[in-house]
């Protein structure tokens, strides 16, 4: 079980939500027409989480990056008096960011690379190239909201029947669909596989507030 600062960590600010499973892509969602960073992203954030228990301060600076990417900076610390926290109280990383579209579903793909500046492994192989996808929203107030898989049944179940192709071992899934079958499968069924309210993006700066509304809600 990923505690709310590792869950910090795999979407870059982008406890725990409602879910204990992991789900990755080999490929980033959404970029099956090709890949764009969306600039309304670039900016300073606090994180606000959709349940309590999370770090008592979170935040996430994405700016443009390479190949058209976006790379981020996140930092966390725990809810714990000022005066008494120590190194290992808070937690920073470094990731890739892609961004696309699927539909009319918009996704975050998060790939980590450092892990308070120690490069990220995967079964001893650095720098693995796996994703951690999330689907965004735009808010009228300028903030960001942003839905998690949750328990995935419905990712296990589309798997199982054979649905997209992947893996499932134990909590860990594993999406192993091409960029095109991975796009057309999130184009129908994005807002369901990804329903859960997992955090909001406040920009910096201003008195946005506020915690995901359903997902459901329009989108810019």
């Amino acid at each position: 079980m990923l505690s709310k600062l590792g869950w910090f960590a795999l979407v870059v600010a982008l406890g725990v939500v409602s879910a204990c499973t992991s789900v990755t892509t080999v490929t980033p969602a959404g970029i099956s027409t090709g890949a764009e960073p969306d600039s309304r992203l670039i900016g300073a954030w606090k994180v606000q989480f959709a349940e309590a228990g999370g770090p008592a301060e979170a935040y996430v600076f994405l700016m443009p990056g390479k190949d058209a990417g976006l790379q981020a900076v996140a930092v966390g610390w725990a809810d714990i008096p000022a005066s008494s926290r120590t190194a290992a109280d808070s937690e920073w990383w470094a990731a890739e960011v892609v961004t696309g579209k699927a539909g009319e579903h918009m996704f975050v793909n998060v790939r980590l690379v450092l892990e308070n500046g120690e490069l990220v492994t995967q079964n001893h192989v650095p720098n693995p190239m796996i994703y951690f996808p999330l689907r965004y929203r735009l808010n009228d107030d300028g903030s960001i909201g942003l839905f998690a898989w949750g328990e995935a049944q419905f990712i296990k179940e589309a798997i199982k029947t054979g649905r997209i192709s992947g893996t499932v071992e134990g909590a860990n899934v594993q999406i192993t669909a091409d960029s095109v079958s991975l796009d057309a499968f999130l184009a129908d069924a994005g807002e369901r596989a990804l329903q859960v309210p997992f955090a909001t993006l406040l920009p910096m700066g201003t008195s946005a507030a506020g915690t995901p509304s359903s997902a459901s809600g329009a989108s810019r």
